[in-house]
């Protein structure tokens, strides 16, 4: 186990990408696992943060378009999703794409920063086998976080 939840992994990989200096970021949380994580990313960068889909959202050009986008997956997000989403944010008009993820195999690392510009990871290793190595607690009860009432309600 490499954080006690996914609290504390998203301040872990909050803390790291605030080192970076971004000018202006906006988060984007890949739904439906990485939204939880990009809120606590959001909040230590103190930037607005939405929910992410692979597929293309024309609602995201305005927010999108000349800015630097940090796109925050799960731990094990499949790399073709992380990919797809990389591209999205692009072709939304994103100038600089950051893949964050708490923890990551170096393959997924390698494979991602095919489409992004910047690859963050807090832990990175050779493989992982499931999310149990991760995370120490899973999130208590269904996670209605992806729900756009829900992101409308934080006033993020």
């Amino acid at each position: 186990m490499l954080f006690t939840d996914r609290h504390e992994a998203a301040l872990a990989l909050g803390r790291r990408l605030d080192h970076l200096r971004l000018d202006e970021p906006v988060v984007a949380g890949l739904e439906p696992d990485g939204i939880p994580i990009a809120r606590d990313v959001a909040a230590v960068l103190d930037a607005p943060v939405v929910p992410l889909a692979v597929t293309p959202d024309r609602r995201l050009l305005p927010l999108f378009d000349g800015r630097t986008v940090v796109v925050v997956g799960e731990s094990l997000t499949p790399v073709a999703t992380a990919r797809s989403a990389c591209r999205v944010a692009r072709g939304a008009g994103a100038t600089s794409i950051v893949l964050a993820v708490p923890a990551a195999s170096f393959v997924f690392a390698e494979l991602a920063a095919c489409d992004a510009d910047a690859v963050v990871v807090v832990e990175l290793r050779p493989w992982f086998r499931s999310i149990d190595e991760v995370y120490g607690a899973a999130p208590a009860g269904p996670d209605r976080s992806s729900d756009p009432a829900a992101f409308a309600a934080t006033g993020r």
